[in-house]
């Protein structure tokens, strides 16, 4: 009975004890809130421009243990951008713990009606392996020749690519940039822009994609090239005037224009095939090019480069292919000039 009493004795002790500490312990209250920051307050909605956010607890980054949210909705990292103007509210919660708003204005982009013309840069890829490839080209070819406008503004650069057999017309970069930019309709297919791809089985898709360059996407800048062939040497200064206050890039190739290489086609073998457009360098530092920075309306920006002319090149027949990308990455227009030439800027 006194042991029975003892245990009894010791079991509210305990709780006597437990109740005791959980009334002693401090009660916190307020809980330090974690800070949520931004790199930038104001965004274009172009779908491009990011704002990138930061999130800190006691001095402490903790950007990858947070949930940060905009307008309620949980994103998945720390990177917002969009196309739709508006204002965004954004907050992270660590541990339960929510932050203080941050606010976006994500601001539209107004493009001018465009003095200068709008040129198309088309990326065919092929190989002289290919026994598809020739009736790909005839399916674009086709395309561009049904209409005055197209020969004029629609530009082909041919990307030989050597992976399933011979073609000395192969760059290494060829199917990097295929996989890089989900060209998945494998030889022949097209990249109109750095937007839009496609297979060339047909010349639907690549039609509707020249409609989309033409109406859904204008030129708000112009491009320039000037160049000097001196002892199998070009220099050329390439020049982008934009209409709006916005980033590029230029990219800037060599293309050789009829040139006589072998080609598969169906069964037959042309041993002395005319390829047109052939791509045979990049000069930028990459197919996505060299940035050019930010250019303010009505202003210009310049870029130089120097590179060897192949002697197995026809300098007749080679030309500077000068691409000028904007803030989506995308291609909004292009310069011609042959090697040691000028082309000034196609205003209208």
């Amino acid at each position: 009975m006194m042991r029975r009493f003892f245990y009894m004795f010791l079991s509210a002790l305990a709780v006597l004890l437990a109740v005791s500490c959980e009334e002693s312990a401090p009660l916190e209250e307020n809980p330090v809130k974690p800070l949520l920051t931004a790199d930038k307050l104001n965004i274009f909605a172009n779908g491009a421009d990011v704002v990138t956010f930061t999130v800190t607890l006691d001095g402490n980054d903790v950007t990858s243990k947070s949930q940060i949210s905009v307008d309620g909705l949980g994103m998945s990292g720390c990177t917002f951008k969009t196309s739709a103007p508006g204002r965004y509210v954004f907050k992270a919660v660590v541990d339960g713990v929510e932050s203080d708003a941050v606010i976006v204005e994500a601001t539209a982009i107004e493009i001018p009606e465009s003095e200068f013309h709008k040129h198309v840069a088309v990326w065919e890829f092929t190989g002289a392996w290919c026994t598809f490839c020739p009736s790909g080209y005839s399916n674009m070819n086709f395309v561009i020749s049904t209409s005055s406008f197209y020969k004029d503004y629609v530009h082909i650069m041919a990307f030989h690519s050597g992976s399933s057999g011979l073609d000395e017309l192969g760059l290494e970069e060829t199917d990097r940039i295929m996989s890089d930019m989900n060209v998945g309709d494998g030889f022949p297919s097209f990249l109109t822009e750095l937007r839009t791809s496609g297979g060339l089985s047909d010349g639907g898709a690549f039609k509707a994609s020249l409609v989309e360059a033409f109406d859904e996407n204008p030129a708000h800048c112009g491009v320039a090239v000037a160049s000097e062939l001196t002892g199998g040497k070009v220099k050329a200064e390439v020049k982008v005037h934009s209409e709006l206050s916005s980033s590029y890039r230029v990219a800037v190739f060599v293309v050789e224009d009829n040139v006589k290489y072998y080609q598969k086609d169906g069964s037959l073998t042309h041993e002395e095939y005319n390829h047109r457009h052939v791509v045979r360098k990049i000069v930028s530092a990459s197919y996505m090019g060299d940035r050019l920075g930010d250019i303010k309306d009505g202003e210009e920006g310049t870029k130089s480069y120097e590179f060897e002319m192949d002697p197995a090149w026809n300098p007749d027949n080679t030309y500077i292919y000068a691409l000028a990308i904007n803030f989506n990455g995308h291609v909004n227009n292009m310069q011609i000039c042959k090697v040691g030439d000028t082309a000034d800027y196609n205003r209208i």
